[in-house]
């Protein structure tokens, strides 16, 4: 899937090497990006968006205590062949990162929540079709080979269930706390490196959408 790293600061050696921990993990976080529907990570809104939105999705896997036990390990995942776990570090090292190649409107969570189940369906396959598993509790571990090939057959093992009220409220939690684990400085480092990024974003991102 591809993303734009136009205004990445922390993530340079990028492209140095195909297999190093930041081509993965910035893979995994667009991949995320998708699939929520936050399409950009500039500002505090934008994370706190995004970590909302994460939390929805999975709310299944426990996020919310997985936070809370080890923020260092949030996410587990797969990319060709090799296991990582990202954490809110190194959801902070992506500020800039920009999903896709042309600026796109955050989708309202009302009509995201409406489509959640065939997002994440389709970030399943869309990330296995790129040889990147992040939800690994949602389909047979055994379907992805340690060689980075995949089953034809895949059999998904949880559907998303109905959302509740709690999960609302932990999703908020959840997104403040992480949102509050990235120091300020990281913020306003970047919006410095960038004062007008944020709204030629938004603006192209309209046009295109009009």
């Amino acid at each position: 899937m591809l993303y734009n790293p136009q205004y990445l600061e922390n993530l340079k050696p990028l492209f140095s090497n195909e297999h190093n921990d930041n081509r993965a993990k910035v893979e995994a976080v667009n991949l995320l990006m998708w699939t929520t529907g936050v399409y950009k990570l500039f500002t505090k809104e934008d994370y706190r968006n995004f970590f909302k939105r994460m939390h929805l999705i999975t709310r299944h896997f426990n996020l919310i205590d997985r936070f809370f036990l080890n923020e260092s390990e949030l996410l587990p995942f797969i990319y060709k062949g090799q296991i990582y776990s990202i954490g809110v570090d190194e959801f902070a090292n992506c500020i800039g990162l920009m999903c896709g190649t042309s600026p796109r409107v955050m989708e309202p969570l009302d009509k995201w929540l409406g489509e959640i189940q065939n997002r994440f369906n389709e970030s399943i396959l869309t990330g296995l079709n790129n040889q990147l598993v992040i939800f690994i509790g949602d389909i047979k571990i055994n379907d992805v080979l340690m060689n980075g090939k995949v089953a034809q057959e895949l059999e998904f093992k949880n559907q998303i269930r109905e959302l509740e009220k709690a999960d609302l409220i932990n999703a908020d939690i959840l997104a403040n706390s992480m949102v509050d684990e990235i120091m300020e400085e990281v913020f306003v480092k970047w919006k410095y490196k960038h004062p007008e990024a944020e709204e030629e974003y938004n603006k192209q991102a309209l046009e295109l959408k009009n």
